[in-house]
């Protein structure tokens, strides 16, 4: 509970030393963001070029240019069917996996686009929308990606800095985060919604349960709504 007492722009928390930013244009009294979370290991059939074949053939696409060529004709297959990738069998000479067919309305947005669900380890905050990770795109591979937090722009500059350290103690608190990528912005950053949890090192468990920073950001007056 935040209390109604105010200091040159901030909000007391109840939590002694804790501050809440409050200026104009904050997620109060704006229209809340809807919390996208997906399914994790699940990718979209494409058509591409392998260069160890040389020529077109169905692949998936892992998200951030990567794709994975299976060992096997991806047979009955379409190019844009969705496929939950299993891994049966982990080990240091090869790991085995099982590939299903997903529900078409699996990590969908209402508009029907597809997006990737990841989890990912926070590497720099650079402010308190913007931050640095690499990226569990799976098959043993990883992306390391500069992020960008959907639907919130940061706080003006002489406040930013209570912002940022915010998201940097929050997140130092946890092992890794759980991400979603919803498009990119003008400068060509992937757009993400982004949820932790203390306490667990269960990526199912944070997906489910995970506080959506996204949102918490605006709550607690430390950024500006921004359309999606």
């Amino acid at each position: 509970k935040f209390s109604a007492a105010r200091d040159e722009g901030f909000e007391t928390d109840s939590t002694p030393g804790v501050k809440k930013l409050f200026h104009p244009g904050s997620g109060v009294g704006f229209k809340p963001l809807v919390p996208r979370c997906g399914e994790f290991f699940h990718y979209k059939v494409v058509r591409s070029q392998d260069l160890h074949l040389g020529k077109d053939v169905l692949g998936l696409d892992l998200g951030f240019g990567n794709k994975h060529f299976p060992d096997f004709t991806l047979r009955n297959l379409k190019e844009g069917e969705i496929l939950h990738v299993v891994r049966t069998k982990k080990s240091s000479t090869g790991d085995s996996y099982r590939f299903e067919r997903a529900k078409p309305s699996v990590n969908r947005t209402p508009s029907g686009t597809f997006f990737h669900t990841y989890q990912a380890w926070v590497k720099n905050v650079v402010d308190d929308d913007t931050l640095w990770t690499e990226i569990d795109v799976g098959f043993r591979n990883t992306a390391e990606q500069k992020l960008r937090l959907r639907g919130i722009n940061a706080a003006e500059i002489e406040k930013a800095k209570p912002a940022s350290d915010f998201v940097k103690r929050t997140l130092a608190k946890v092992p890794f985060v759980v991400l979603s990528i919803l498009g990119r912005d003008k400068f060509g950053r992937p757009l993400t919604d982004l949820f932790y949890l203390e306490g667990t090192d269960d990526r199912d468990k944070v997906a489910r349960e995970g506080i959506y920073l996204n949102q918490q950001l605006l709550d607690l007056g430390l950024a500006v709504r921004m359309d999606d």
